[in-house]
């Protein structure tokens, strides 16, 4: 009965349910990556890219994913929703344009798509005398 008397006073405070909402969608329930692929195309350096994150997983949800430069590190993180369901499986994509400046050397890029516990890593991609801006 103690139970029962804190939820209803924990519905009629509104205040409270309000913090638990703002802390489900700050921390969502991640699914497993199974997959990831990074694409860059339409390169014009400098100036810019398409930009294109493809995550597949087994479950419908959000999988975080994070840009990585070789040698640097990573340099950003986005949530990408896995909804598009294909052959058994579901396909979270992010497109976008990035900035490109040259570079003395080639920098490689990649994508870690990360969620339930577990990490999937793309294959790198180069960019040939050019680098992404930040």
């Amino acid at each position: 009965m103690k139970n029962l008397r804190i939820v209803v006073s924990t519905l009629l405070t509104g205040g409270i349910l309000a913090s638990f909402a703002a802390i489900a969608v700050a921390a969502p329930s991640l699914v497993t990556p199974k997959r990831a692929v990074l694409r860059i195309s339409n390169v014009n350096c400098p100036g810019s890219a398409d930009l294109k994150f493809v995550v597949w997983s087994k479950q419908q949800g959000p999988v975080k994913v994070q840009l990585e430069r070789m040698g640097v590190g990573l340099l950003g993180s986005d949530i990408i929703q896995s909804d598009t369901k294909k052959e058994g499986r579901y396909k979270g994509l992010f497109s976008g344009k990035v900035s490109l400046t040259r570079s003395d050397s080639s920098e490689k890029y990649r994508i870690v798509a990360t969620g339930n516990g577990k990490t999937t890593i793309s294959k790198w991609k180069t960019l040939r005398y050019c680098k992404i801006v930040m």
